[in-house]
């Protein structure tokens, strides 16, 4: 795919930019490219950044695709580093929840580590169901390290004879505690660790991840008792 003509989609809602159409209600003329776009440029329907878009792949450019659960983007400071596997969120909000001050999707950057300590933000973190986020700590950092080696840490292994626990959410995705390590068509390794959000609708753009697009699609095939 010719990268000018190449088209991305916002993860979060769906919107496609087609750079050849542009988006002249914010000033983008027809024929620019997504790459050249400024980087404070949001999305139409949902306002999120340009960090929410992928590039829309062709089977001629598949082979070039990165992997599933890339490292999306790094955030740190000197007490502590933020490691954003985009592609392996489930927009539970859990991290919105309980740090607003850190994570905060109405803000650019999205997360700002001086919102809260340090301690806090690993708390929230090992919070995450679906391992999108992740963190360490930089050498010098203040951190008690041994406070810093929970679910989130970025080295996190879990104890080999530990059970694998699936959890069905209801009208919902598969929740995974591990060790797992999951496997693609071809039984090449995607992703190896302890904490997966996995779809079960089939809907979202990041398969087999689920990025909660069963409830922007409505999504429901169980019935509670």
């Amino acid at each position: 795919m010719n990268d000018i003509a190449a088209k991305y989609v916002c993860q979060v809602c769906g919107y496609i930019y087609d750079p050849e159409a542009g988006d002249p209600e914010a000033g983008i003329a027809p024929g620019t490219p997504f790459e050249h776009m400024p980087e404070d440029w949001t999305c139409p329907i949902c306002l999120q950044g340009k960090e929410f878009f992928e590039k829309i792949i062709d089977a001629a450019d598949a082979a070039d695709k990165p992997p599933v659960g890339t490292l999306t983007r790094e955030y740190r400071n000197d007490e502590i580093v933020v490691h954003w596997y985009r592609e392996l969120c489930s927009h539970s909000g859990k991290c919105l929840k309980f740090s607003p001050q850190v994570f905060d999707m109405d803000r650019r950057p999205w997360v700002s580590l001086e919102g809260a300590a340090p301690e806090e933000i690993i708390e929230t973190i090992d919070r995450c169901p679906s391992g999108a986020l992740k963190y360490s700590l930089p050498p010098g950092s203040k951190v008690n390290p041994e406070m810093a080696k929970g679910v989130g840490w970025l080295h996190h292994q879990e104890d080999e004879a530990a059970p694998v626990k699936i959890r069905v959410v209801a009208n919902g995705p598969l929740l995974i505690e591990g060790p797992v390590i999951i496997d693609d068509i071809n039984g090449q390794q995607l992703q190896k660790g302890s904490r997966f959000v996995l779809c079960r609708c089939g809907l979202t753009s990041h398969r087999p991840f689920c990025n909660n697009n069963h409830l922007r699609q409505g999504w429901q095939v169980d019935r509670k008792p």
